[in-house]
């Protein structure tokens, strides 16, 4: 050891005041300041008081008994089996819940939205690629031939010749206390016509280690992990992103699936409406020389030709619903397949259940990724603020460095063993910077200030939406099954009155009084408003059991409740990326358990 540092004597007052650099910089995390506690106190103050008031809201709103109810539908009723329109076309029969599936991992909608937390998440690793060590090295050749000046560089000769050979390695990394260490090994070889030059040629080794640390602007783990932090934020609010817009993408197949089934169901209305009509006509026509007036016969002429126009509307209907359905979801056997019928087999929810639905309001606020993506965002501004808050300090660095130099006339071995026969030399510093006026450290802080002040307001605002979408959802989905239960009724009373007016007319009870023309005709409106009772029906059915999915939505448990789980795949070689160096990427993916097997389990 002695042989090695040579005069042991200096290392050791180094050493110790290397090491006191390098731990001067503080180790407080990032977000654990007075000035975070107090802001996420007070985050956490504003949700607790929102949560009061909704809490307040429930106990002071009247208690209401109301049992849960149900629309009794018989299972063979026409509003509820559509059959098929085209024979010749292939039929599927499709879940919700399968086309959900499909789309998690097919859709390019929900790729898009899956590749945003791994963007974020790289930028965990960029922050920390800041205290990656880094390698270096260089070489250089001089041939030097420069005129003379003095006779004391080269006493008579009035060219100064030199040959230089320069090589140096080493390695430097930064800490997260800020410090700089270095470590670097030089060798030199210079030869020239200088008679001062002793000996000449010459070979030079150097080796050098060192550590400069910040005192004020950028020292401590506070400051130097506050990137990281700040990255680290930015990919859970991605995550949160990502969860919001697969429930909004479902959501939307789930509209697009009972817009499938109320445009299927309101085809075969107005097929039958086609059908009643034409009935009507021809028993008008054969009464034509008889009772049957030309106005009665071209009036259901004229029905029955509005009724057709709107059938084949209703139709291009069915097909637009299904394309959309099939591009929402993406399933390859399904885009494939240009014949295709798709029919619904799920059939609608007709049952209602209120005392579960008004605690609705507290469960979005512990579960929607809006106030999560808020509450994180204003945290991330904390560490922000705090960082341009240390930006704004003057630079104060200490530097301390050490070396051992050694010289030889042979090879750079015998320079390497020469440096290693004395003792090290050293310096220590410090060095002080302050830009006058600060104006651009002063204005990255005000607006750090504002960004903070900007995402409390904006954390109540986003907590004040999300109760009014709850309520908003809560009374759509009470409303919606309102109607379905109003618009039942108006069936059953149109299809009673519709069986009245058949009955009669079949009894000749109308006829009685004079014209069986009038019965017919009254027949055709009776048909009318059960077409239209059936339509207000079908168009209340989709939009309750789409008011249901979206209130689990505006709870924010529609994929908890779906067992639809966030999973990152491991990287495996995907052949449908473009470039083949991208085929190693990882990617999201969400995908849904078997209720039975989690049940099971």
């Amino acid at each position: 050891m002695k042989r090695l540092f040579g005069n042991f004597r200096e290392v050791c007052l180094v050493a110790p005041l290397s090491g006191f650099l390098i731990f001067s910089g503080g180790c407080r995390h990032p977000g654990q300041s007075d000035a975070a506690q107090e802001q996420r106190a007070r985050a956490d103050m504003m949700m607790d008081q929102v949560r009061t008031d909704a809490q307040a809201e429930l106990a002071e709103a009247p208690v209401e008994q109301v049992a849960a109810e149900s629309i009794e539908v018989p299972g063979e009723d026409s509003l509820l089996t559509h059959g098929r329109f085209d024979a010749e076309s292939e039929l599927i029969q499709v879940p919700l819940r399968d086309l959900w599936a499909a789309s998690l991992v097919y859709s390019p909608q929900i790729r898009v939205f899956s590749d945003l937390p791994l963007i974020r998440l790289t930028g965990i690793q960029e922050a920390k690629g800041f205290f990656d060590p880094r390698l270096y090295a260089e070489g250089s050749y001089a041939d030097r031939d420069d005129p003379v000046g003095s006779t004391l560089t080269t006493e008579e000769s009035d060219r100064f010749y030199e040959t230089e050979r320069l090589f140096h390695a080493g390695i430097d990394s930064k800490l997260v206390t800020g410090t700089e260490v270095y470590i670097r090994q030089e060798f030199n070889r210079v030869g020239n016509n200088s008679e001062f030059t002793i000996p000449n040629p010459q070979w030079k080794s150097r080796s050098v280690a060192g550590v400069v640390q910040p005192l004020l602007r950028g020292a401590g783990t506070g400051y130097n992990k506050g990137l990281m932090a700040v990255a680290g934020l930015d990919a859970e609010i991605a995550q949160l992103e990502f969860e919001r817009q697969v429930q909004a993408h479902l959501v939307e197949i789930s509209r697009s699936y009972w817009s499938l089934y109320m445009a299927r169901g309101m085809s075969a209305a107005k097929r039958r409406g086609v059908e009643g009509a034409e009935s009507i006509l021809s028993e008008l026509e054969s009464r034509g020389g008889l009772d049957a007036r030309q106005l009665e016969i071209q009036r259901a002429r004229a029905y029955a030709s509005e009724r057709r126009a709107s059938l084949l509307r209703s139709e291009t209907a069915v097909l637009n619903a299904t394309e959309r359905l099939k591009t929402l979801v993406n399933e390859p056997n399904l885009m494939a397949k240009d014949e295709l019928e798709m029919v619904p087999s799920d059939l609608p929810e007709l049952s209602y259940s209120p005392p579960a639905m008004k605690q609705a309001l507290l469960v979005a606020l512990e579960n929607r990724s809006e106030i999560l993506q808020a509450y994180k965002q204003l945290e991330s501004s904390v560490i922000r603020r705090e960082l341009s808050a240390r930006e704004r300090l003057p630079a104060l660095n200490a530097f301390a460095e050490a070396y051992l130099s050694g010289l030889s006339d042979e090879e750079y071995e015998e320079a390497w063993d020469d440096q290693l026969e004395h003792g090290p030399g050293y310096l220590v510093g410090v060095r002080f910077e302050m830009p006058l006026g600060n104006r651009s450290a002063r204005a990255v802080n005000e607006r750090r200030r504002l960004e903070q002040r900007q995402l409390e307001s904006q954390l109540q605002t986003t907590m004040e939406t999300v109760l009014l979408d709850m309520r908003i959802s809560l009374r759509e989905v009470e409303t919606s099954f309102r109607e379905v239960k109003a618009t039942y009724d108006s069936v059953l009373a149109a299809r009673e009155d519709l069986g009245s007016l058949e009955s009669r007319k079949k009894a000749n009870l109308l006829g009685e009084r004079g014209d069986a023309v009038t019965d017919l005709t009254l027949i055709l409106s009776a048909q009318e408003r059960l077409m239209n009772a059936e339509e207000s029906f079908l168009r209340a059915v989709a939009t309750y059991n789409v008011s249901l999915d979206s209130l689990a939505r505006a709870k924010g448990t529609l994929l908890k409740e779906n067992g639809i789980l966030q999973t990152e795949l491991e990287v495996q070689e995907d052949e449908e990326r473009l470039f083949s160096e991208d085929r190693d990427l990882p990617k999201y993916q969400m995908r849904m358990e078997d209720p039975e097997a989690s049940s099971a389990e």
